[in-house]
């Protein structure tokens, strides 16, 4: 790594001073040099975010994900930073293949999309439940392709919803944290293709019934998604 590169970190983590003096300064200098060598400074961000990203699980182990949870999960993971797949392996103590879900980030970036994805999934979880009679009414559909489809429906107005609030948050230290997050989310991207041969698990093979996705879709309205984000807290998003 060069003399350069070195100097611009030594600065840029004196840009994160308490001191807004000195914070000010450091940036300054650290944008100079960089333009100076003609190094991006974003490079130099990810050379710091690349050393902290790793991979952790996320939920229990289960014969077979759903579609609907592929869709929230990977969702709500590209919104904070992360990515997900889904790993499959042999647990010799069941004596079958099992799956389960693999965030990758940085450590504090998956301990938000851990929570905010729990929140969601026992939220739309309880959504339907509570639609199901209502769902089944007079459709001669098999009750889990419309459960499916419903929460297929539910997963897209949750997750749009999410990204809009998180990103519009009006508290500059969260919006600074978000735009970070999203820097680190290419990085991610990176880490999990270098390090899995991926492919594409836990989607909907059942052919989805449009009248009660878009069920789903208009009663996850009631959902308050807000009660799950982390934007009123701040400090989730220093580091």
């Amino acid at each position: 790594m060069s003399k350069a590169v070195e100097k611009i970190k030594k600065l840029l983590a004196l840009s994160g001073s308490p001191d807004e003096n000195e914070a000010a300064a450091a940036l300054a200098q650290a944008m100079h040099l960089a333009a100076e060598s003609g190094i991006d400074l974003d490079e130099v961000r990810g050379i710091e975010y690349d050393q902290e990203i790793g991979e952790g699980k996320y939920g229990v182990p289960k014969a077979r994900i759903n579609g609907w949870e592929n869709l929230l999960v990977c969702k709500i993971a590209d919104i904070f930073g992360c990515r997900a797949f889904i790993m499959i392996f042999w647990d010799r103590e069941a004596g079958r293949v099992r799956q389960q879900f693999h965030l990758v980030g940085t450590a504090k970036d998956r301990e938000i999309a851990d929570y905010v994805i729990a929140y969601l999934q026992r939220s739309l979880m309880a959504l339907a439940r509570r639609n199901m009679k209502a769902l089944t009414k007079h459709r001669k559909i098999s009750e889990s392709r419309l459960r499916e489809s419903f929460l297929i429906g539910a997963v897209v107005r949750v997750t749009e919803l999410a990204r809009r609030i998180f990103a519009s948050q009006a508290d500059q230290a969260v919006s600074n944290g978000f735009a970070l997050m999203r820097q680190r989310g290419a990085l991610a991207q990176r880490h999990m293709e270098a390090n899995h041969n991926l492919r594409d698990h836990g989607k909907s093979r059942a052919k989805l019934d449009d009248r009660a996705a878009r069920f789903g879709y208009n009663a996850a309205g009631e959902i308050m998604i807000h009660k799950g984000m982390p934007g009123s807290n701040a400090g989730l998003l220093e580091g």
